[in-house]
């Protein structure tokens, strides 16, 4: 009996193709918020949308879309805005 379990989609590993389109999200995000690289919420956003892509989000307009609304209002509430300003 062969095994004809497929993995899930969120466990394969990504390839650098994947990476290319999640950083390029990632980097229009900060362009269009100012968020300097090394803050955290750029980590977080980051996770965020590395997490999408595994789950399933693959279109970069859908990415930086839905994760740009809701990251502004955490941005903008966000402790460390003000602290990390570069």
């Amino acid at each position: 009996m062969t095994d004809t379990h497929q993995p899930r989609l969120r466990d394969v590993p990504l390839t650098s193709e994947d990476l290319a389109i999640c950083d390029m999200v990632l980097d229009e995000l900060c362009a269009e918020f100012q968020l300097a690289n090394g803050r955290s919420v750029v980590d977080h956003l980051a996770s965020i949308i590395i997490e999408l892509y595994r789950q399933g989000v693959r279109e970069p307009e859908q990415l930086s879309c839905w994760r740009g609304r809701r990251e502004k209002r955490a941005i903008d509430r966000s402790p460390c805005v003000n602290d990390q300003m570069m």
